[in-house]
């Protein structure tokens, strides 16, 4: 089986999408160790990588269609689909997606979609019904599912994850008590504001913030830094992985805020449609608490390996840090144990073979 996987942006230091870009990136390399694989996308200028059985082909755009970065065009790449059993597309509303889906079915090739939100104005599946040659859907949780054209719901199959558990461990390291994590972008939509006004509430300044990630919203990184004035929260930026994985083995918790209404009143269309940090935490054995926006409940054992609050509601957030605060004064190492070994059901691995199991039998 050749597997030939499309995406329209990659994941790299100037990644525009985050989540949904390295979901395909690392799915990418994970199913390439099983099958042949040729991951195509496009980019600045026309590249050819090859790794083992992965082949990354990126073709240089010619036009981002009405100037959307999420809808690039380039005819040539088409050619890609020669010589492959299965195409998996990652992004429904782009032009590329729906050529390669027409093109693919009349092929003869077996043509899959995974969404992640976004996409461009200028595409077929407006004007033709794109949606019914589709093999199938995929999606990452049960909210994604929901967020496909509902052409397609009776075709759908959810593979909810995946991790990486040789990269994420826990590695023995000593955790720090009351350190409190937030791995992710500083936009408005993440609701690192209220993770910091709910720190705002403990009686006193024996715990620790981590605030690690990069600005995308300088106004908005400017008023969590004045909220943070005066207590323990600490701002990492440009952060290696090996500085990632050390803060996620030196943390007691990680918390995930995120809104779909942010403090500047806006709606984010199709917030955390699964949750890679709340995964990567938990194989590190770190309990995680998280609002109810999006897929995020999905990934989080409630009271065991930790607690989904209502979002926008600081005092929620600090009701369950205290929880978790006793919770390891209780049951010590057992609890981070709890969290790893809840979480291998959503390894790569797992959901690698859950894929090709469908791509064989469809």
């Amino acid at each position: 089986m050749k597997v030939l996987i499309l995406s329209p942006t990659f994941f790299n230091q100037k990644s525009f999408i985050g989540g949904a870009e390295r979901y395909v990136e690392e799915f990418t390399c994970a199913i390439s160790k099983r099958v042949p694989t040729t991951f195509v996308s496009f980019g600045p200028v026309r590249e050819i990588v090859h790794e083992g059985e992965l082949t990354k082909s990126i073709y240089q755009v010619w036009w981002y269609l009405r100037g959307s970065r999420l809808n690039p065009f380039n005819l040539i790449s088409l050619k890609e689909i020669m010589g492959k059993d299965v195409i998996y597309i990652h992004g429904v509303c782009t032009l590329m997606s729906d050529l390669t889906c027409l093109i693919g079915r009349l092929l003869g090739k077996k043509v899959y979609v995974m969404d992640h939100g976004g996409g461009g104005e200028v595409v077929l599946n407006r004007r033709i019904p794109v949606f019914g040659f589709y093999t199938g859907g995929i999606a990452q949780s049960d909210i994604a599912a929901e967020l496909l054209p509902r052409e397609m719901h009776s075709k759908i199959t959810v593979i909810k994850g995946g991790v990486d558990l040789n990269r994420f461990q826990s590695n023995g390291m000593k955790r720090e008590k009351k350190r409190i994590l937030f791995v992710g972008r500083l936009l408005a939509h993440k609701g690192v504001d209220q993770l910091i006004r709910a720190c705002h509430l403990f009686p006193q300044s024996d715990w620790r913030l981590v605030i690690l990630g990069n600005p995308y919203d300088l106004p908005y990184e400017k008023e969590l830094r004045k909220l943070a004035e005066g207590y323990p929260v600490e701002f990492i930026q440009g952060a290696e992985d090996r500085r990632l994985m050390e803060e996620y083995q030196k943390a007691s918790v990680l918390v995930l805020p995120s809104t779909k209404k942010d403090c500047y009143g806006q709606i984010a269309n199709a917030p955390e449609l699964m949750g890679f940090v709340l995964m990567e935490a938990q194989a590190c054995g770190i309990p995680v608490i998280c609002t109810d926006v999006g897929a995020t409940s999905e990934f989080v054992k409630e009271g065991e390996t930790g607690y989904v609050v209502p979002q926008n509601k600081p005092e929620a957030i600090h009701g369950a840090l205290e929880k978790v605060f006793e919770q390891w004064e209780k049951e010590g190492e057992r609890f981070g144990e709890r969290c790893r070994d809840w979480v291998k059901q959503f390894s790569w691995e797992t959901v690698v073979n859950k894929h090709l199991q469908l791509f064989q039998h469809d």
